[in-house]
């Protein structure tokens, strides 16, 4: 998986954050005993979802993690502090995933993620907390794609931008394999949001973006494209480290009715946008 010699100092260097990302995390059972635990919240900063302010971490994540809170004082009479760990900048994703899975118990990777069979027997996932559509953007220069038979012809040429491991990396070489046999995969360096503003820059390249991403492009105004007949939609949900005891007590909070509380829904449209709502089928 690793080549030119880079394996020891990525070992060195997940080992080390897998060390940092621990420091006064809480496991769940001495949170029950003492009524009082910290949560380390490992996140890379995505708009919309969370980012770094100097009043601290907000967006849908952090307002996410502040219900769990709330959740925990009610139901267990827990008082929780959570700590905001940003991962390196630029990370590739398959690194923000090792560092998270390799730390201790009481580490929550604040990165919403493609929720897939495959992906579930690596990583330790949260139950979907909803429902996300995908979006396959270009240049707005592109030609208009109207159905899955006009993919071949209109977008022959083009080469697909995403990072390595991620989902989309997937989908696009599924795309390729039954629809768009000559279509190259490039690969980011970094998990960055200003791969979306070089993606677009470039004559004839495309890449997938999620409802962040698509908030970015819009808020930034980029001229882009979206082909819908190539769009996606996939359940969502966060990461947890291999060692955590609190997986379960997040999922059942999700269950607990949040998904479909009004709280949550004000929570997306807040950060997201309340067009948003209607994008992920969340009733208003």
């Amino acid at each position: 998986m690793l080549r030119n010699g880079a394996f020891p100092f990525v070992l060195v260097y997940l080992m080390s954050t897998a060390c940092l990302f621990a420091q006064n995390a809480t496991p769940f059972s001495e949170a029950l005993q003492t009524k009082k635990a910290t949560l380390a919240c490992v996140y890379s900063e995505t708009p919309g979802y969370i980012t770094s302010t100097d009043k601290g971490a907000t967006g849908v994540l952090p307002q996410l993690m502040n219900a769990f809170r709330d959740y925990e004082k009610k139901n267990r009479g827990i008082d929780i502090a959570l700590s905001y760990q940003p991962v390196k900048k630029n990370a590739p994703i398959t690194e923000i995933f090792e560092s998270v899975s390799n730390s201790n118990d009481g580490v929550f990777g604040l990165i919403f993620v493609f929720i897939t069979p495959e992906r579930k027997k690596t990583v330790n996932l949260s139950e979907p907390v909803f429902e996300s559509p995908s979006f396959l953007i270009t240049s707005d220069k592109a030609p208009d794609v109207n159905s899955l038979e006009e993919v071949s012809q209109k977008l022959k040429g083009y080469t697909a931008y995403v990072n390595k491991g991620n989902f989309f990396e997937d989908r696009l070489k599924e795309l390729k394999q039954k629809t768009l046999p000559d279509l190259k995969i490039e690969y980011f360096t970094g998990y960055n949001v200003n791969n979306i503003n070089e993606t677009i820059a470039k004559q004839k390249a495309m890449m997938y973006v999620d409802i962040s991403g698509l908030k970015h492009a819009t808020k930034n105004r980029l001229p882009i494209k979206n082909h819908k007949v190539l769009n996606l939609s996939t359940p969502m949900g966060i990461i947890f480290s291999k060692q955590s005891t609190w997986d379960d007590e997040f999922n059942k909070f999700l269950r607990s009715g949040f998904l479909k509380s009004t709280e949550f829904k004000k929570i997306m449209s807040d950060n997201l946008g309340s067009s948003t709502l209607n994008l992920l089928k969340l009733e208003q």
